[in-house]
């Protein structure tokens, strides 16, 4: 008896605190339950007051900042983690998985300031390192990408992320072959056959060199071909929001067997990383009409394009074209599709374009049977509305369907019959003619294989001056390499 009174008591306080620590625990334990059953925001509610009541419990605050995050609260999940840092600011564990958060939400102002902390511990220097060289790659930046993954493989040869984003930035640089078959038909009539014969490989993984060589056959009497050979260089530099391309190629004529120059040079800026915006000079062989082919013309164009890229899709472009009679055409179209509305499958997107087009003088000859261009078409005030649609179909990662069409609600021009001549002057101003432009393509692609792609496509559109008709075939093999 008197060894038991003689035993220290808890105090009431003591009590309390334990009790607190097991209900913790308890709390803890099914949040835990709850997240294996992926109840996340059943777990998450669970939690929160207990990370509340105890904010120095580390790993409960990393996990309400998981739970939040995998039930897609966003928002909540960021204030979380960064009230836990508040306590534990030097926990490395829970900086690293705030920072894997900030990636994964493409958000690489926020990440990247405290994964270059990161490369300063020893402790998380490893897995900074690939998230760094997982934020290189989605910006483009290829080249500072595989420095950081080869120096992780170097410590850990056996890392499956690295070695993953390795293959699949290789897998992207690799050396492409492509092989193609196009035939076009029009009623002006024209019809052209065309075999294209191409090569693209990467000097580093920001740069790429390409060749190609189409040699096409057009019909008529004299059954002309007209090869085209080019090469092309691209260089990036995704940390200046940079990107170059430079081509020049040669365009030979069987009728005649000379050969002229062609070329092409492009400065693009990408401020943002839905925003693309370039200038581009050419000079490039015009091969749309009949007359063309007899009575070589070479065009010589500027263009500033701005591309909108992401869930809205877009491109506006402004481009002036000068022909070696002295013409001079002007072009300025725009169009925007919404973010496509995905029924299992299907993916469905509307838009809206508009186009307007003026050549300085025509080039239009009436005669007999109606009239012809010579040797280039010459829009005339040429305004068009159109709406537009993008359907897409993948019911197979390598099965993907495509089709997209435009229809022309609201066009008209000034037809060149109206533009009068020296015997019978045009009216002032002259009347404008209505017409229903459109257009619909459709490509299906099947990858055969992981280094074999085969694309077919088809495209019928009528324009102010003709319809036209194209089937496509092409083959793209890429050396893929061994992971």
């Amino acid at each position: 008896m008197v060894a038991v009174l003689l035993w220290p008591l808890a105090s009431p306080e003591t009590h309390a605190q334990q009790t607190r620590e097991a209900e913790g625990e308890d709390r803890l334990a099914r949040a835990m339950r709850l997240r294996d059953t992926g109840a996340y925001a059943q777990a998450a509610q669970l939690l929160a007051p207990h990370v509340s009541a105890h904010p120095e419990d580390a790993d409960a605050a990393r996990m309400l900042g998981q739970l939040l995050y995998w039930d897609g609260q966003f928002e909540a999940a960021r204030q979380a983690y960064e009230a836990a840092l508040m306590y534990h600011e030097g926990d490395p564990w829970l900086r690293l998985d705030y920072a894997r958060m900030l990636v994964e939400l493409y958000d690489e102002r926020s990440s990247r300031p405290l994964l270059q902390a990161m490369l300063r511990e020893e402790a998380t220097r490893t897995e900074a390192t690939v998230l760094l060289a997982t934020l290189d790659y989605w910006s483009g930046d290829l080249s500072h990408a595989v420095r950081r993954l080869r120096d992780v493989l170097a410590r850990d040869p056996r890392h499956a992320r690295a070695q993953h984003l390795l293959f699949e930035i290789r897998t992207l640089t690799a050396p492409v072959l492509r092989a193609g078959l196009t035939l076009l038909r029009d009623n002006q009539p024209l019809q052209r056959g065309s075999v294209s014969l191409g090569a693209e490989m990467h000097l580093t993984p920001l740069s790429t060199v390409a060749v190609r060589v189409e040699p096409a056959r057009f019909d008529g009497a004299l059954a002309p071909v007209v090869t085209l050979v080019a090469a092309h260089l691209t260089q990036a530099w995704p940390r200046r929001r940079l990107q170059a391309e430079v081509a020049g190629g040669l365009v030979h004529r069987s009728t005649s067997g000379d050969a002229d120059w062609t070329g092409r040079a492009t400065l693009g800026l990408r401020p943002i990383s839905t925003l693309y915006v370039a200038a581009t000079v050419e000079r490039a062989p015009y091969l749309r009409t009949r007359a063309s082919l007899t009575d070589p013309v070479i065009a010589r164009s500027g263009r500033l394009q701005i591309d909108l890229e992401g869930g809205w899709r877009g491109q506006a472009a402004a481009e002036q074209t000068w022909y070696p009679d002295d013409n001079v055409l002007v072009t300025v179209y725009a169009w925007l599709l919404a973010p496509a509305l995905q029924v299992g499958v299907v993916g469905i997107g509307p838009g809206y374009g508009f186009s307007f087009q003026d050549a300085r003088e025509s080039r239009f000859i009436s005669g007999a049977t109606g009239g012809v261009y010579d040797a280039y078409h010459t829009p005339e005030q040429a305004r068009v509305h159109s709406a537009l649609a993008l359907l897409t179909l993948q019911p197979y990662q390598a099965l993907r369907l495509e089709v997209n069409g435009s229809y022309g609600f609201l066009a008209s021009d000034v037809s060149p019959f109206a533009l009068g001549s020296a015997q019978t002057p045009a009216e002032n101003p002259p009347p404008r003619r209505r017409y229903t432009p459109w257009t619909v393509r459709g490509g299906l692609t099947v990858k055969a294989s992981s280094a074999l792609e085969v694309t077919v496509t088809a495209a019928y559109g009528r324009t102010v001056y003709y319809e036209t008709t194209q089937l496509g075939l092409q083959l793209t093999h890429r050396f893929t390499p061994t992971l």
